[in-house]
C-alpha cells in the first residue's frame, strides 16, 4: 500500500464538516475511505506542442450533486501521456448515494487542459476494498500502530477505471481503495483532529492568493465581523489537499500550549509559530480551476496583514530536506530531494531560498534566460524554474544583498523615479530635506529592519537551545519580511512601528513532528539518534542565518568611520557562461558633479583621453545628512547615470549582445567593510541608461550590532564576530 500509514495519521474534522454540506447525516455515514492516486494511461496529446505535465484532481460527490475537493495529486512534469503521481488521499467520511469523481489536467501557464474525468460509485469503489475489522485487536495498540495495521488488512487491488472526455475515451487512470468501517468506537481509534472554526466567521466565496514560494494553494480569508484591534484579513487559508500533514503539528502545538504555563519548556520556540485556528469548509474561487467549490481551508495567521506591499523571504532550513520513509516520502523522492539539497545552499551553508515575494526592480531585471532561446509558449513555466533554481544557490551574503535592496522601491510614492532619488538633493534645502524631517528614508528603513531581525534570529537561535528534547523538523522555513509599500513618519511610533512590523516566523510544517519530554522517552535509542541528528542540521542552519544577517547589518550599516572609495564594475550578465567582466573604474567618495571616466580593462587605470575609445561611465555624488535623532549619521549618494560603449564580449553565445549592469562597491577607510550593490540589467544595450541611486550609509555611532546581540543575551555581543560550524572549523 506504499504511504499509506503515514498519510492517514492526519486526519481533520475539517473533512468531516464537508459531510454537512451534502446533507449527510452521521447516522448515514457507512464509514471512511482513503482512495491512493497511482497514475494514468492517456490515448491523447493535449499539449500540441511539447510533452504533457498532467495532474489528478480528486472529489466527492454527494447525493444532492455537491462536489467536495479532497485532494489534488502533484505534478509530473514531462510524464506526458504516462504520467506516475503515488499519491494518497487523506481519510473521508463517506454516505450512501456518494461517488468519486478523478480528473486528469495538463497543467498549462495559461490555462490548464481538461483531459478526461473518471466517475466511480460508492457502490463500485467499497466492492473493491476489503474492510478493517479488527477493532478489539487495535484497541490494544498506539494509535500509529493501528493506522499502519488497519490499512494493510484493508488495502485493495489497484483497479483501472476510463477517463472520459465529451463521451469519447481518453485513457484510464489507476487507484486503489482503503476503507474504514465506522463501528462504535472507531472514533476514538483515530488520532485527535483539527480544531472546528465556524464557517460563518469568514465571507464567501474565498479567493485565491498567489505566492512565490511552494506549491500548496492559499485563500484570503476575510472576517465577517472582525474583533475590535484586528482587520478582516487577519486569517489565511490554505488547502488543507496539499497540506494535511500539518494539521496535526499546529494541533500538538495547541495541545502543548495549554499544557502548562511554560509550554513543557517549548514556549520560546513555538512563539516563532504561526497563530493557528483550526479548520473550516468554505466555497472558493479558484480561477486555476474555473468553477466555484468547497474546500476544506486550514486557518492561520496571514503574513500579509496590515502591510500595502510585503517584501517576503521563504528560507527553507537544514542541510537535508527530505528523508525517505518519512512523513510519506519515497526513496525516490527523497533521493530526488538529497540531489537537491547537495547542488544548493543547503548543503554549503545549511539553509536555502525558496520564495521571494516583491523583488527589488534589479533582480526582476536578471532574467536566467536572456541569452537562451526558450518558446514563447513555454517561457514562463521554465523562468519561474529557472528563477527558483536561480535563489536556490545564492549564499546568506547574496540573499540579504537583495533582501535589503531598496533603492529603486517605490514605498508608496507616486512618481516615476525612485523613491532613493527623491530623497536626494543637491541643494541644503528643498523637497528633499522637507520630507526626510517628515518620514525615514528608505536607508533608513533598511536599518532598522535588519537591526530588529538580527535580535529575533539571535532570540531563535537561543530558543533553539533551549528545546528540552531535539526535534525533527524537515523542510520547515523561516520566513522574513517588512513593508516596502510606505514609508513611516520619522517619530518614535514610527521607528517602533517599523520594528514591531518585521516578521520573523517559522512555517510550513508537512515534514515535522512536534517532539516532547514524554514522547521523546517512549522512543527507541535509534529513534531518539535520529531525532538528534536532525536537530543538529536544523540548528546550524538557523545558526548560520542568524549569522548571516549579522554579518549584512555589519556591512551595511556599522561604519561610523566613514567610507573612502568606491568600485564601479560593470559586467555583463550571461546566464550561460557567468557575469563576465567588461571594465571598472575606482573613485574617491567625495562629492561629484556628473562625469563620465573610462572603465579599465585591466588593474591598470586608463589614460584620460582613452574614454572615447573605450567603455566608459557617467556617475555623481552627493551626500545627504539625515535629521537629529536618526540612528545614520547620513548616507552618500552615488548615482550611476549611463554607459557608453560597452564591450561586446559573449557574442559566441548571443550574437554578439551584451546586457550590462553595474557593480557598486563602498570600500571603508580601514578597509573592513565592504558594501556591494548592483545595478539593473538593461537587455542588448551597449549605451546602458541607468539613473539609479544608490546609499551608502554611515552610523551614527557604533555598537548597535553589539546591542542587538546583548538584548538577545547579555554578553552575546562581545563575542568575536566568528562564525564556527558544528565541526569547529571557523
Amino acid at each position: 500500500m506504499g504511504q499509506l500509514p503515514c498519510c492517514l495519521s492526519l486526519r481533520s474534522k475539517a473533512c468531516t464538516d464537508c459531510r454537512m454540506l451534502s446533507g449527510c447525516a452521521h447516522q448515514n455515514a457507512l464509514g471512511y475511505v482513503v482512495l491512493r492516486v497511482i497514475k494514468a494511461e492517456l490515448s491523447r496529446n493535449f499539449d500540441t506542442m511539447t510533452r504533457m505535465d498532467p495532474f489528478a484532481v480528486v472529489y466527492l460527490v454527494a447525493e444532492d450533486n455537491t462536489r467536495c475537493k479532497i485532494c489534488c495529486t502533484r505534478t509530473d512534469w514531462g510524464g506526458h501521456m504516462s504520467p506516475y503521481w503515488d499519491h494518497t488521499s487523506r481519510m473521508q467520511m463517506v454516505c450512501k448515494g456518494d461517488k468519486f469523481e478523478i480528473e486528469v489536467w495538463e497543467r498549462d501557464f495559461v490555462k490548464n487542459d481538461f483531459c478526461g474525468r473518471a466517475s466511480v460509485t460508492l457502490v463500485e469503489l467499497l466492492s473493491m476494498a476489503d474492510d478493517a475489522r479488527e477493532v478489539e485487536r487495535r484497541r490494544s495498540l498506539t494509535s500509529a500502530e493501528t493506522l499502519c495495521k488497519a490499512s494493510k488488512a484493508a488495502a485493495g487491488h489497484m483497479h483501472n477505471f476510463m477517463l472520459q472526455l465529451n463521451g469519447e475515451p481518453t485513457g484510464s487512470i489507476s487507484v486503489q481503495a482503503l476503507r474504514f468501517p465506522l463501528d462504535a468506537g472507531d472514533e476514538d481509534l483515530l488520532l485527535p483532529r483539527a480544531t472546528d472554526v465556524n464557517p460563518d466567521m469568514f465571507e464567501a466565496p474565498a479567493t485565491r492568493v498567489g505566492v512565490s514560494g511552494g506549491t500548496a494553494p492559499f485563500f484570503n480569508l476575510r472576517l465577517a465581523r472582525p474583533s475590535q484591534g484586528s482587520s478582516q484579513s487577519y486569517y489565511i487559508g490554505k488547502d488543507i489537499s496539499h497540506a494535511s500533514d500539518e494539521v496535526s503539528f499546529y494541533e500538538e502545538v495547541l495541545s502543548t500550549r495549554a499544557s502548562c504555563k511554560d509550554s513543557l519548556g517549548l514556549g520560546a520556540l513555538l512563539d516563532f509559530t504561526l497563530d493557528y485556528a483550526g479548520a473550516v469548509t468554505l466555497p472558493v474561487d479558484d480561477a486555476s480551476e474555473g468553477i466555484a467549490q468547497a474546500k476544506d481551508l486550514l486557518v492561520m495567521r496571514n503574513l500579509m496583514d496590515g502591510f500595502i506591499q510585503l517584501r517576503l523571504l521563504d528560507i527553507k532550513i537544514g542541510q537535508v530536506t527530505g528523508q525517505a520513509g518519512w512523513k510519506g516520502k519515497s526513496r525516490i523522492r527523497a533521493l530526488k530531494q538529497g540531489l537537491l539539497d547537495g547542488c544548493t545552499n543547503s548543503h554549503a551553508e545549511g539553509f536555502r531560498l525558496e520564495g521571494f515575494d516583491n523583488r527589488p526592480a534589479s533582480l526582476v531585471s536578471m532574467d536566467p534566460l536572456l541569452d537562451v532561446g526558450v518558446p514563447s509558449a513555454k517561457r514562463e513555466k521554465t523562468i519561474k524554474k529557472a528563477q527558483r533554481w536561480m535563489l536556490q544557490r545564492w549564499t546568506g551574503e547574496e540573499m540579504f544583498a537583495r533582501f535589503l535592496d531598496v533603492h529603486q522601491d517605490q514605498f508608496g510614492q507616486n512618481s516615476g523615479e525612485p523613491s532613493g532619488g527623491r530623497h536626494c538633493d543637491d541643494a541644503a534645502d528643498g523637497p528633499a530635506d522637507s520630507m526626510l524631517a517628515a518620514t525615514f528614508a528608505p536607508v533608513e528603513v533598511a536599518e532598522m529592519v535588519l537591526h530588529e531581525m538580527v535580535w529575533r534570529l539571535a532570540e531563535l537561535a537561543l530558543a533553539c537551545r533551549r528545546s528540552p528534547v531535539p526535534q525533527k523538523w524537515i523542510g520547515s522555513s523561516v520566513g522574513l519580511g517588512f513593508e516596502i509599500g510606505r514609508l513611516p513618519e520619522r517619530s518614535r511610533a514610527g521607528m517602533e512601528a517599523t520594528r514591531k512590523s518585521a516578521i520573523v516566523k517559522l512555517f510550513d510544517w508537512g515534514r515535522s513532528e512536534l517532539n516532547t519530554l514524554d514522547k521523546h522517552m517512549r522512543l527507541t535509542d535509534g529513534e531518539q539518534w535520529d531525532r538528534s541528528k536532525f536537530w543538529r542540521m536544523y540548528v546550524g542552519g538557523i545558526d548560520r542565518l542568524s549569522w548571516e544577517a549579522c554579518r549584512a547589518y555589519k556591512r551595511m550599516f556599522s561604519n561610523s568611520a566613514g567610507w573612502s572609495e568606491v568600485v564601479l564594475t560593470v559586467r555583463d550578465f550571461d546566464s550561460m557562461s557567468g557575469k563576465e567582466f567588461i571594465g571598472s573604474a575606482t573613485v574617491p567618495l567625495q562629492a561629484t558633479s556628473d562625469r563620465r571616466i573610462p572603465l579599465s580593462a585591466t588593474d591598470k587605470p586608463q589614460a584620460p583621453d582613452a574614454r572615447d575609445n573605450c567603455a566608459s561611465i557617467t556617475y555623481s555624488i552627493a551626500w545627504q545628512s539625515f535629521p537629529a535623532g536618526s540612528r545614520l549619521k547620513g548616507s552618500w549618494r552615488v548615482t550611476i547615470s549611463r554607459g557608453w560603449r560597452m564591450l561586446r564580449r559573449d557574442g559566441v553565445f548571443n550574437g554578439g549582445r551584451v546586457d550590462p549592469f553595474c557593480e557598486v562597491v563602498a570600500v571603508s577607510e580601514d578597509a573592513a567593510c565592504r558594501l556591494r550593490q548592483c545595478t539593473s540589467v538593461k537587455a542588448n544595450a551597449a549605451n546602458p541608461v541607468w539613473d539609479e541611486v544608490f546609499d551608502i550609509p554611515v552610523a551614527a555611532r557604533c555598537g548597535a550590532l553589539e546591542a542587538a546581540l546583548d538584548s538577545a543575551s547579555p554578553g552575546l555581543g562581545e563575542n568575536d564576530f566568528v562564525y564556527v560550524d558544528s565541526t569547529g572549523a571557523e
